[in-house]
């Protein structure tokens, strides 16, 4: 009897291992069926959202590609730029603009510049929304302010990032913004 139901126990513990094994199973591809509907759903969500707002998202990308400006060499794009900071203080009649380079890049494509002049902070203000509005690769930092009691007026030193990309020859045309007006 011992014989028949140790024989018994075993088809039991078996078929229990089965049916554990059955829906362990079960479980696993329940949940592949979730993940590919999660998946789904979110390829679904991004479609819509990018039909809805498809001006917006191509005008982003757009302006994602000017935050670089496209130069043929890292000196001449660089050389531009001081000549921007300058021209832009000169032209808001800024006294005595300066610009100094940094001296390493602060990442792989862009250069920290160091503009100082003096004049008043409506001048000063008017010079950092024209990098903001007409030139988005070249970015301001930090400021720093003091007055200067000799010329009755306040110092300026801007910190500025600009950043660049080294295009191959020819491509770096004038609708990148490499010109002053």
């Amino acid at each position: 009897m011992t014989g028949l139901m140790t024989k018994r126990w075993i088809v039991v513990g078996m078929v229990w291992c089965g049916i554990v094994y059955l829906s362990y199973a079960n479980h696993q591809v329940i949940q592949h069926i979730k993940q590919q509907q999660y998946k789904i759903e979110q390829e679904k969500l991004d479609g819509r959202f990018i039909n809805r707002h498809f001006d917006t998202v191509i005008k982003t990308m757009k302006q994602g590609t000017l935050l670089e400006q496209k130069v043929e060499s890292v000196q001449l794009g660089v050389l531009a730029a001081e000549d921007l900071l300058i021209s832009a203080a000169i032209d808001l009649d800024l006294m005595g603009p300066g610009v100094q380079r940094g001296q390493t890049p602060i990442y792989g494509n862009s250069v920290q510049l160091t503009a100082s002049f003096y004049g008043s902070m409506d001048k000063a203000l008017q010079w950092i929304d024209i990098f903001e509005n007409e030139f988005p690769y070249i970015s301001v930092t930090r400021i720093e302010m003091n007055e200067d009691p000799v010329q009755n007026t306040f110092r300026y030193q801007v910190v500025l990032v600009y950043r660049y990309s080294v295009a191959a020859r020819g491509s770096a045309g004038p609708g990148n913004g490499a010109a002053w007006s």
